[in-house]
């Protein structure tokens, strides 16, 4: 069996962002509270969030959004967590 790199790729991002919740999900939490909410972004909302921190720059005060947007653009996948309350 031959498999390729570049045929396998985005399957194997998107299992790694699926690991990356359960570690997340699994990870102690503040005062023993889960109250995470873990999302995996690919493909084109990738472009979607980036867009939208470049846009929020100025609302927010957060020029690190632009380096930050970037990289997402660049990654294959991102896992993203956020506490509700």
């Amino acid at each position: 069996m031959i498999i390729n790199e570049k045929e396998t790729k985005a399957a194997r991002v998107l299992e790694v962002g699926k690991q990356m919740m359960l570690a997340a999900r699994t990870a102690p939490k503040g005062k023993g509270v889960d109250n995470l909410e873990l999302i995996v972004i690919d493909g084109e909302d990738l472009n979607t969030l980036a867009d939208y921190m470049i846009a929020s720059i100025e609302e927010h005060g957060r020029k690190f959004f632009n380096r930050d947007a970037e990289n997402i653009r660049g990654s294959g996948c991102g896992c993203f967590g956020h506490p509700f309350s």
